[in-house]
């Protein structure tokens, strides 16, 4: 059986607390990981336990609930794996639009004569690099600016020299 107890408390208290311990996390940690911290989906948020008898009661009670059948926790499953894919759909359809506003901006600071070459240069990185974007598995680990630069890092020099001037 699992459960989730969730001890709502502000950031400078923890803060504090976490500089009397032995081995404590570095401040810049704890700030980032409060900006970061989600509530459980299903958190019951209890932020005044007078006494251990009410943090006991409540650990009793949460104990006690039944616990996720095998269809359950498999229909919840199969819906954050839909989810995921949403989200995945959602960052590609963004992904694309920000390299066609990057492709257009590189394209109109080329030299006139340059234009149809870059461009299809570009369409062709964009196009290649979109579709293994989609096939890696590791795509959320990567923020948005880090995606950009490999894409731009793909290209000949002069694309990426014509990629800086548009910065």
């Amino acid at each position: 059986m699992f459960g989730q107890i969730y001890v709502q408390v502000d950031t400078a208290t923890a803060v504090e607390r976490n500089a009397q311990r032995l081995y404590g996390v570095s401040e810049q940690t704890m700030m980032r990981i409060s900006t970061q911290m989600e509530l459980p989906d299903d958190a019951f948020i209890y932020s005044g336990f007078a006494q251990f008898d009410e943090l006991l009661d409540f650990i009793v009670s949460i104990w006690k609930k039944p616990a996720l059948s095998l269809t359950d926790y498999t229909l919840m499953e199969r819906q954050r794996e839909a989810d995921r894919l949403i989200t995945a759909a959602s960052m590609k359809h963004s992904l694309d639009l920000a390299l066609r506003r990057i492709i257009a901006e590189i394209v109109r600071r080329a030299a006139p004569e340059q234009r149809k070459q870059i461009a299809a240069e570009l369409s062709h990185h964009k196009q290649m690099f979109l579709a293994s974007w989609t096939s890696s598995s590791h795509h959320e680990e990567h923020n948005f600016s880090e995606v950009i630069d490999h894409f731009i890092q793909q290209c000949s020099p002069q694309v990426q020299q014509l990629f800086r001037e548009a910065l």
